[in-house]
C-alpha cells in the first residue's frame, strides 16, 4: 500500500499503521493531530517512511511501537513543541533494526 501527497489534521493519529508489511508512506503533511502523525504499531514490518511532515502532533511526530521492525525513516521533517511530555519528534519503542536518516526537526 501506498500513501501519498495526503494531509490531515484530526483528534487522532494523522494515520496509523497496525500489522502492515512493505506500504510507502511519502510526501505527506500529517499535522497538528490529537496524537501522533505517523504511527506505526503492532508487527508493522518493511515499511518506508520518506518526505513526510509531522509536525505540532500532540504526542509525537513519528512513532514506531511494539515490534515494528527493518522500516526506514528518511528524509522527513518531524517535531513537537506542544504542551505533552510526549513530544519527541521520532520515537521507536520496542521495535528494532529500523533505519532513522537524513531526518531533520
Amino acid at each position: 500500500s501506498t500513501v501519498y501527497n495526503a494531509g490531515t489534521s484530526s483528534d487522532n493519529a494523522g494515520i496509523k499503521l497496525e500489522n502492515t508489511k512493505n506500504g510507502k508512506i511519502t510526501n505527506n503533511n500529517f499535522s497538528n493531530n490529537g496524537r501522533h502523525g505517523i504511527y506505526l504499531w503492532n508487527d508493522s514490518d518493511n515499511n518506508t517512511i520518506s518526505g513526510n511532515i509531522a509536525i505540532n502532533n500532540d504526542k509525537r511526530g513519528i512513532y514506531l511501537q511494539d515490534d515494528c521492525n527493518n522500516n526506514t525513516i528518511s528524509g522527513n521533517t518531524a517535531s513537537n513543541y506542544m504542551t505533552s511530555k510526549q513530544d519527541e519528534g521520532i520515537y521507536l519503542d520496542g521495535s528494532d533494526n529500523n533505519t532513522v536518516s537524513k531526518n531533520c526537526k
